[in-house]
């Protein structure tokens, strides 16, 4: 292998025998960014196949429903990412924020569904509200992130000048 660059250290973008980096990763690993999300989905099926009697009797109601938002939050995220980082279907990437949210609220309405037939538990719709709610409250932190952002590396007036116009010094 060849050393492109001349300092020892190999980019992404350079060739690793006649192939990049990237093209290795995604034909070794196709599923890299899918695989969290996979995993995810799999612990909230694997916790709430857990029969009632295992679960400590709760004091405060509301404790079992900020588990609700942190799965489904971060069950979002992890969609998001999943959908935002795939190639094969670009209508995918192109929707992936209404597509994450119907599917986070398809999933939590499903997960609800499935405790129906687990021995001491029960289905209930202000869960699935919950759960719908945690994809939109992700939605609510992504934006704020976009709007910091964007405010972040927006010019300062004093600092701009429209590029060919003369100045009013």
């Amino acid at each position: 292998m060849k050393d492109l660059s001349g300092n020892g250290y190999y980019s992404e973008v350079e060739a690793v025998e006649g192939k990049s980096v990237q093209y290795m990763k995604e034909k070794f690993w196709p599923f890299r960014n899918q695989l969290p999300a996979i995993l995810w989905a799999s612990l909230i099926l694997l916790s709430s196949a857990i029969p009632g009697h295992y679960f400590p009797r709760a004091q405060f109601w509301w404790l079992a429903k900020i588990v609700h938002v942190i799965y489904f939050f971060l069950f979002s995220l992890f969609l998001y990412h999943a959908l935002r980082n795939q190639r094969a279907f670009p209508i995918l990437r192109r929707f992936s924020i209404s597509i994450t949210f119907f599917l986070t609220a398809l999933y939590g309405a499903t997960d609800e569904a499935h405790q129906l037939f687990v021995d001491g538990r029960h289905a209930a719709l202000t869960d699935i509200a919950i759960d719908a709610t945690s994809g939109a409250l992700f939605f609510l932190c992504l934006w704020i992130l976009t709007v910091v952002q964007t405010i972040r590396h927006e010019p300062k007036h004093a600092e701009y000048s429209s590029p060919g116009l003369p100045s009013t010094d």
